[in-house]
């Protein structure tokens, strides 16, 4: 058997591993078969010398087993010292995570509270629109007969300023308004279900 006989029946033999290592491994053996040649052996004895192909890759397979068979154990190890740092950090990490989801939730009340103020707010000065252009309106009347065409004037142009501005902003308002109170609706079905199901665990658990 020559050089690359033997090559080719032990890459063969090794077609199960990976293909980088079936080729590091023939590089190995070529080399080594080289070095003998170079050390005055011919490429028959320098064949010989190393045995059967399929011996060899028998021990390379093995070897691999072995490796293959050690590494779970490393996993396993990795994850019980992972575990172990997971259950020695839990009392410092819990208290601090709650604190976490406490803050969240406060911030998030927080800017609905002051959303919702706000819709409350522009309702309020959408009304008193409504109400100062009737008044200004009303005055422009009165002012007809009893003021001057200037002052009359003033008074009916403020009035249906505000009353265009009425107009203009009641459909907005309303539709915040209602989008308030049905926010604040989900707010208090999802806090009532988080107390009812916290009183029936307590009550399981007694």
């Amino acid at each position: 058997m020559n050089k690359n006989s033997f090559l080719d029946a032990l890459q063969k033999c090794l077609c199960q591993l990976p293909k980088g290592d079936v080729e590091q491994s023939v590089q190995y053996y070529s080399e080594i078969i080289d070095d003998k040649i170079e050390g005055g052996q011919s490429e028959g004895e320098a064949v010989v010398s190393l045995g059967a192909p399929e011996k060899i890759a028998e021990e390379i397979l093995g070897s691999f087993k072995k490796e293959e068979e050690q590494k779970p154990r490393t996993v396993k190890k990795k994850k019980g010292w992972q575990s172990g740092l997971l259950i020695a950090g839990a009392p410092l990490g819990v208290p601090l995570a709650i604190a976490f989801l406490v803050s969240v939730l406060c911030v998030g009340l927080s800017v609905y509270v002051s959303a919702v103020a706000a819709v409350i707010s522009v309702a309020v000065i959408v009304a008193a629109l409504s109400l100062y252009g009737v008044a200004c309106v009303s005055l422009a009347l009165i002012t007809v007969f009893t003021g001057t065409g200037a002052l009359c004037l003033f008074y009916a142009s403020m009035g249906f300023v505000c009353i265009g501005a009425f107009i203009m902003l009641i459909i907005p308002t309303i539709n915040l308004l209602k989008l308030s109170v049905s926010g604040s609706k989900l707010l208090f079905l999802l806090t009532k279900r988080f107390v009812v199901r916290k009183g029936a665990r307590k009550n399981e658990k007694n």
